[in-house]
């Protein structure tokens, strides 16, 4: 089974419900499942994206799963790796209020760099946006991770400060180059920010094949993605556009779990968050 990390962590998670089912169906039919879970980041298999999944495996006879050793730990596939060979036609062009502040902000960072703990102007309190907000790929490093409902300003956007198209997303996700999805923009947006990178599912499947089955795989993943010898540097970063500059100031940092004017998540639960999508601390 697949789902997101907090179908087996937090005050939500199904794994009580699913062990205790799993004990009752072993008691009636004499089945030994035994429930065996993780929370797989999918960079660490080559998917350029930092994209952490729930991944549970059960076995009929109760053998244990050896869970599939990472492959690209300090050396991740990059963004570039997936999209240099794209040619963006018909492109989608940044929309609403924050169009025009993201070419201002350097590639692999978010509004954080308009803040009084970032580089540039200070044009928002540090943590008080969602984490997505402006958020741009970097080049050098994995694409974050791809979000099913995104709204004009959530990111990931592209390093040339526009939204990615439909085949960009794709190739960050490692489907196939030749599939497609249907519908309007959105709907497909959906479908693409919703689904498991095929890739991480191929490995899985490979490492069952191999315990459960015998097989052996000679070839590296059909879904793979090589890494490229060279990146280009970054894009140089724009200044600030006119319009908002009279947001220029003094502007107070988020107060802290339950003392913001609406919910939020807890400031923990934030740093890790921050710490998991590769981003530079800020103190």
């Amino acid at each position: 089974m697949e789902n997101v990390p907090g179908f087996i962590r937090g005050p939500s998670a199904a794994v009580p419900m699913i062990a205790e089912t799993l004990n009752k169906f072993n008691a009636e039919v004499g089945t030994c499942y035994e429930l065996q879970y993780r929370v797989l980041n999918a960079v660490d298999y080559g998917v350029p994206q930092r994209r952490e999944r729930a991944i549970l495996v059960a076995v009929r006879d109760g053998q244990v799963f050896n869970w599939p050793e990472p492959t690209h730990c300090g050396q991740p596939v990059r963004a570039w790796d997936a999209l240099a060979d794209l040619v963006a036609e018909d492109a989608p062009i940044a929309s609403g209020r924050w169009a025009d502040l993201l070419p201002s902000i350097p590639e692999g960072m978010n509004y954080q760099w308009h803040t009084d703990r970032g580089g540039g102007k200070p044009l928002f309190g540090y943590r008080t946006r969602y984490w997505s907000f402006l958020l741009k790929l970097a080049k050098n490093e994995p694409g974050w991770t791809i979000p099913a409902q995104p709204g004009p300003a959530t990111g990931p956007f592209h390093w040339d400060s526009r939204p990615l198209t439909i085949r960009e997303l794709l190739r960050l996700q490692t489907f196939p180059s030749n599939w497609k999805v249907v519908g309007e923009y959105r709907t497909q947006l959906r479908q693409i920010g919703n689904a498991t990178p095929p890739l991480l599912a191929e490995v899985m499947g490979r490492a069952l094949g191999e315990q459960l089955f015998g097989l052996a795989y000679e070839r590296k993943p059909e879904f793979a993605i090589s890494r490229k010898r060279s990146v280009p540097g970054p894009s140089r970063a724009r200044p600030v556009a006119r319009k908002y500059l009279d947001l220029e100031g003094e502007h107070p940092s988020h107060p802290g779990s339950g003392r913001g004017p609406k919910p939020i998540v807890k400031r923990e639960v934030l740093d890790a968050q921050e710490k998991s999508q590769g981003f530079p601390s800020r103190g």
